[in-house]
């Protein structure tokens, strides 16, 4: 999953260089470039998992 900058979206970072950065150099946020969606199933399912399995 690529993260980009909230103040300049054409470079990208990689989830491990975002969360090891924890800000862009320009001072801006790490977003996603998309948010995945979970169909519904998952969340009804949520109760019957562990937390190492939701993880």
């Amino acid at each position: 999953m690529k993260f980009y900058s909230t103040n300049n979206r054409s470079q990208t970072v990689s989830f491990r260089e975002a969360i090891i950065q924890g800000l862009a150099p320009d001072k801006g946020l790490y977003m996603p470039e998309r948010i995945p969606v979970f169909p519904n199933s998952f969340f009804h399912s949520l109760h019957e998992r562990s937390f190492q399995e939701i993880a």
